[in-house]
């Protein structure tokens, strides 16, 4: 599989603040809330312990799961409750004298992401225009090659080539639609059950 990147790589190419391995997840989400998973071996560090729940005692842990309906299709996206909660239980059960009451949040995260999905960067916005602009000249391409008898899936091809090739777009946002005849009145045409394997004829 080649050479693994380094997280400071890693951090360079995608330009985040932070980037951690996934073996290393269940550490890590206990790390961002803060909880103390250490063992308590002295008194002092007893007494220490019991006066911090004393004053901690209403600063419960708020874990956000994003949790909200698709605007376009409705569909309703659910959170990873069933493979979070085991892991807070087993720590709170394992750890229960430094953990406060830890409370999963399903209602707040959805509508400040899709509000962020509003407003584009500068940057975004150069990118949005790059991407179109490719677009449009692969339409152009594509049109200018097709010819009777090839199949759709070569339009296709087409397509995804010089996006790739000119652009340096390696993927594309969905599944090409290269429907010929009536399939170009199909929604969504080329998908698996209609994955653009018809002959055009003229």
């Amino acid at each position: 599989m080649g050479r693994i990147k380094t997280k400071e790589e890693w951090k360079r190419l995608y330009q985040v603040e932070d980037v951690r391995y996934i073996e290393d997840l269940e550490d890590v989400l206990l790390e961002i809330m803060n909880v103390k998973t250490g063992e308590v071996n002295s008194e002092e560090d007893k007494e220490e312990e019991e006066d911090k729940k004393e004053k901690d005692e209403t600063n419960n842990i708020t874990v956000l799961l994003l949790s909200g309906p698709n605007s376009d299709s409705g569909n309703v996206y659910s959170p990873p409750t069933e493979t979070f909660t085991p892991l807070l239980s087993s720590h709170t059960t394992k750890h229960s004298s430094s953990l406060s009451k830890i409370i999963i949040d399903t209602t707040t995260l959805h509508p400040i992401l899709s509000e962020c999905r509003v407003l584009k960067s500068p940057h975004e916005r150069s990118l949005l225009r790059h991407v179109t602009e490719l677009t449009s000249l692969s339409h152009v391409y594509t049109m200018k090659h097709i010819k009777p008898s090839m199949m759709e899936y070569q339009g296709e091809s087409l397509f995804r080539h010089y996006a790739y090739f000119t652009g340096g777009a390696r993927h594309v946002g969905y599944t090409p639609i290269c429907g010929c005849g009536p399939n170009a009145s199909v929604l969504h045409y080329g998908h698996a059950a209609a994955p653009n394997d018809v002959q055009i004829q003229d």
